[in-house]
Order: structure tokens, then C-alpha cells, then sequence
């Protein structure tokens, strides 16, 4: 008799479990993370009777939630990739503006400036035209000032994005921590006890941290392991190695990512931060937008130069040599922060024609005059072991210009960085050399030009088409006209990645949702079947208790 009482007790407890599990998936069925829960049993031992056993009802082993490492680790990718594009392409679109508005973009300007020495050269002594020369000169410094200017205020934004994506994943790496201790001390503590809401919580958390940097998860005794990027270690159990925001020692004004591993010193690791949105500011800024910065600052020095050296080989309307009509900005040379040594390098531009898009490293190696360059666009080593002042092949030169370098000693170079940026106009109206100067005029000519001379002008106008960038290979417009079909390109690509990116997001998230998730009506259809089974189950204790009274009534 008390077999059946306790049969029926432990499916009345069993039901009730399903009955409290079920509405426990009802009630969250909003909350995001929630994985769905159910009752997990198996029956009780039986017992033997005779040549028989009979069974002594139900147990209720657990509450298991639906989960699926794989589709979660799936669905992280996705957020990871879709966080990346997402973010290049939105950073895309203020460049892509800049390069192709046909009001105010560079190639207007350049054209301007090239069909306004057009205009002088069929009426070379003409005042107003020399003024729209002038005017024009300074437009044109002007839009790529104000390029150059654009361009830094992204880089700013940049930084603060930087910030921010650190911050939130050094939090992620707190919390992920902190729910391993809580998870383990509530399996030891309380024997094993239900942390499902526990389990949800942290998935939850690495499901949002995916979204800023690609990580690869590994548990461990119930504990997450946590790497970011190209193996970072950020969450080892119940420890977090947090990341930090610095000042690139090469340029402060851009922001870095350091690490600290356990015991050992703070290491630069933005190079290996794939993925997720930060991943995807450190992608844009290295593949996007240093090269437009740089390749801006190479089409205006080139222009410059080019028109400079023309204008001193000519004379102007009062028959003396022309010279400077624009001022030129000083290349930059960082020295990096781990410097010994206090000198500081000077860059010359001795042949526009030889510049490229790209930075430079430039290493002292030894403690004579030796010295390596390397180009950081594709790491080539442009010189080694040279002596500083032999290093010209590059389009320009260097010298020291303060200080002793020692060795070990390294500096950025950016010889055409800073080649959009505080560039002017220092000619007048009678500064521009519009005439050809003979060599028996030089250097004190004294025969003003005759009417209507415009060669030198006309030599002028012969640069806009001459093949006197990239080595020979193009012109200033092809070299505008590569960089707006490079950067439009690119947008186009980063939009259309992007819109596929976020439809696997969305599908991996459907896929996760699908088999994770709360379906009501099947939460409905539960629902009766346990408070069936519970009413069953009350029934069969009815019986056995009623089967009870009567062997004690007979027994009287």
C-alpha cells in the first residue's frame, strides 16, 4: 500500500515540475538570452517481487535548458562579422562624400585651377586673369586643407569609437568572470543546483561581446575561456586580462590597444584585434584611411611642386623670375616613444614623381651611419645597411636635424601625410611667371617679356596631363580619379557585404531562436498534458488512500 502512495507522490511531484518549468518558460518568453527549459526524469528503481519487479514511480533528475554550443558559436560569428562591415561601412561614407561631390570635391578643384591657367594663357598679361589664377590657387589648397582637415576629424572619431568598444569589452570580460565564480559556487554549494538563468546570463553576455571583437570560447570545468582577436587571452576562469587605450608611440594622435598578459609586460595588440566593431575601426584605419590621407597629401604636393618649379623658370610681368606660389607643409618624422637617442629626422621631397601612398619605418642599426627603410604598405625594405644621407631613391631625403640618433632608434616617416594639411598661397597678381625666361636672362633678367608670351604658362597647363606620378604611371587626375574609384569601390563592396552579413546575422539568430527559443503554443500543449498528469497523479493517490481506509476498516 505505501508503494502506490509513493508512485503517486512522485508523479504529482514530477508534474508539478513540469507545471513550474513550463510557466517559468512562459513568463520569459521576452527576455533576451532566455533558453528554453525542461523537466528532465527517469524512473525510479524497481523493487522485486517473487519472479518479479515493480516499478516505485518517477524521479526528476533536473531542469535541463535547450542549448546548442554550435549554433551559438555560429550565430557569434555572424555578429561578429556583420559588426565589422557594418561599422568599416558606415565609416566609408563620409570619405566617399568628400571624394565625389561635384561641388566641392578635389577633382572640381583641380579642374578649376588647370581651366583658370587656361584662361591666362590666351591672355597672359591680362590683370583679372592672373587674379583668377590666384583665386583659384587658393581654392584649391583650400578644398584639400579642408580634406585633410575632414580627415582628421574621422581619425578623431575614430578614437572615441576605440574607447568605447574597449570599455565595453573590458566590462564583458567582468561580468564573464564574475558568473564563472557564481556558476561554480552554486554547483558546489548548493549540489548542484539549477544555474540555468545563470548559463543564459553569461552566454548572453559573450553573444554582445562578439558583437565588438571575434573570440573564440572554450569551457573548462563549467568555466569560459575567453580569447579575443587573433588569440588574446581575455577571460581565464575567474581572471580577466583587460585592455587598455594608448597613444600610438609612432602618432598620438591616434589611439592603440594594449595588453597585459599575466606576469609578463603591456603589449601592443591592435594589429591582431580581428573582427566586431573594434576590429573593424582598426580595418578602416589602416586599409581606408591612411592611404586617402596619404594619397590626398601626394596629389597636392605634387601639383605644388610641380607648379612651383615651373613658376621659377619663368618670368612675370615685370620681367623678373617667378617663384614660389604656394607654400609647402613639412613632412612629418615621429620619432617612436622608445627612442634613446634625442634626434629628430628632417624630410625633403626631391622628386614628387617617386612618392607613393605609403608610409615609412626608418631603424638606425648599428652604431655608425646605417640605417634601414622600410616601406610599410607591403614591409619591403626599400634600403638597408645605408648610410642616412643616401637614402634619395624614395622621392625623398633625410638628414637629422637636432640631436644624436642611436641605434635601435626608429621613426615614422609620412612623407606626403601632412601634404594636404596648411598648405597657402604667398603669390600676387604679378607673381605668376607667365613667360618663358632664356638662360642669358638668368638670374637678374633685365628684358621684361614680350606681349602675349605664355609659354611658361602653357608649361604650366602641360603638367595636369604629364605622367609625373607613381613612377611615370599617371597624372595628378589619374591619381585622383584611382583613389574616387578606390574609395567608391570599396563603399559599394563594404554596403553590399555588409546587407549580406546582417541577413546571416539574422538567419544564424533565427536558426539559435528556433531551437532555444519559446514556442508558445508547444508551452500550451505542455501545459495541460502536466496538469493532466497531475490530476492523474491525484487520483492515484485518492485511490490509495481510499484503499488504505478500507484495510483499516476491515482490520477493526
Amino acid at each position: 500500500m505505501a508503494d502506490i502512495l509513493s508512485i503517486a507522490q512522485s508523479g504529482l511531484h514530477a508534474a508539478q515540475a513540469g507545471i513550474n518549468t513550463t510557466g517559468q518558460n512562459i513568463a520569459n518568453v521576452s527576455t533576451p538570452g532566455y533558453s528554453r527549459q525542461v523537466v528532465e526524469q527517469q524512473p525510479s528503481p524497481s523493487v522485486q517481487y517473487g519472479l518479479t519487479s515493480i516499478g516505485q514511480g518517477t524521479n526528476v533528475t533536473g531542469i535541463h535548458r535547450i542549448y546548442s554550443e554550435f549554433l551559438a558559436a555560429q550565430a557569434n560569428t555572424a555578429r561578429t562579422t556583420s559588426s565589422n562591415l557594418a561599422t568599416q561601412s558606415a565609416e566609408m561614407q563620409p570619405i566617399n562624400n568628400l571624394l565625389t561631390d561635384s561641388s566641392s570635391g578635389l577633382s572640381t578643384a583641380v579642374l578649376d585651377f588647370f581651366n583658370k591657367l587656361q584662361n591666362l594663357s590666351s591672355k597672359p598679361s591680362d590683370t583679372s586673369s592672373r587674379q583668377t589664377v590666384i583665386s583659384a590657387s587658393q581654392n584649391l589648397v583650400a578644398r584639400f586643407n579642408d580634406a585633410q582637415k575632414q580627415l582628421t576629424n574621422v581619425n578623431s572619431g575614430l578614437n572615441i569609437q576605440i574607447k568605447d568598444s574597449v570599455t565595453k569589452i573590458n566590462e564583458a570580460a567582468s561580468q564573464i568572470a564574475s558568473l564563472n565564480q557564481q556558476i561554480a559556487v552554486s554547483q558546489t554549494s548548493r549540489g548542484g543546483s539549477n544555474v540555468n538563468g545563470l548559463l543564459d546570463q553569461r552566454d548572453q553576455v559573450v553573444a554582445n561581446l562578439s558583437k565588438q571583437i571575434k573570440l573564440t570560447v572554450n569551457e573548462q570545468d563549467g568555466n569560459y575561456n575567453v580569447m579575443i582577436g587573433n588569440g588574446v587571452p581575455l577571460v581565464l576562469a575567474f581572471n580577466t586580462y583587460k585592455l587598455e587605450t594608448v597613444a600610438s608611440k609612432t602618432d598620438p594622435t591616434r589611439l592603440n590597444v594594449t595588453h597585459t598578459p599575466n606576469g609578463g609586460a603591456e603589449v601592443d595588440v591592435s594589429d591582431v584585434l580581428l573582427g566586431g566593431s573594434l576590429g573593424g575601426i582598426f580595418d578602416f584605419r589602416k586599409n581606408i584611411l591612411n592611404p586617402t590621407q596619404n594619397t590626398i597629401g601626394q596629389i597636392i604636393l605634387a601639383i605644388t611642386s610641380d607648379i612651383n618649379a615651373v613658376n621659377k623658370t619663368g618670368l612675370k610681368a615685370n620681367g623678373m623670375l617667378g617663384g614660389n606660389i604656394f607654400t609647402q607643409p613639412a613632412s612629418l618624422a615621429t620619432p617612436y616613444t622608445t627612442n634613446s637617442g634625442t634626434g629628430g629626422i628632417s624630410i625633403t621631397i626631391t622628386d614628387t614623381n617617386l612618392l607613393t601612398n605609403s608610409d615609412y619605418i626608418l631603424e638606425k642599426t648599428g652604431a655608425g651611419d646605417s640605417y634601414n627603410l622600410t616601406r610599410v604598405s607591403d614591409g619591403v625594405n626599400v634600403y638597408s645597411n645605408s648610410a642616412l644621407a643616401s637614402i634619395t631613391n624614395a622621392g625623398f631625403s633625410l638628414s637629422i636635424n637636432a640631436g644624436a640618433v642611436s641605434s635601435g632608434d626608429q621613426f615614422l616617416l609620412r612623407p606626403t601625410y601632412s601634404g594636404a594639411s596648411s598648405y597657402s598661397v604667398t603669390a600676387t597678381i604679378n607673381d605668376i611667371a607667365t613667360a618663358a625666361a632664356g638662360t642669358s636672362m638668368q638670374p637678374n633678367p633685365v628684358v621684361a617679356p614680350a606681349p602675349g608670351d605664355n609659354s611658361n604658362v602653357l608649361a604650366m597647363l602641360a603638367k595636369q596631363t604629364s605622367l609625373g606620378m607613381n613612377g611615370g604611371l599617371s597624372s595628378y587626375q589619374d591619381t585622383l580619379g584611382g583613389l574616387i574609384s578606390t574609395v567608391g569601390n570599396k563603399s559599394a563592396e563594404l554596403k553590399a557585404t555588409s546587407a549580406y552579413a546582417d541577413q546571416w546575422q539574422q538567419s544564424s539568430s533565427v536558426a539559435m531562436e528556433n531551437y532555444s527559443g519559446i514556442n508558445l503554443e508547444e508551452e500550451a500543449a505542455n501545459l495541460l498534458r502536466y496538469q493532466q498528469a497531475y490530476q492523474a497523479s491525484g487520483t492515484v493517490l485518492q485511490m490509495a488512500r481510499q484503499m488504505f481506509d478500507s484495510v483499516l476498516n476491515i482490520m477493526r
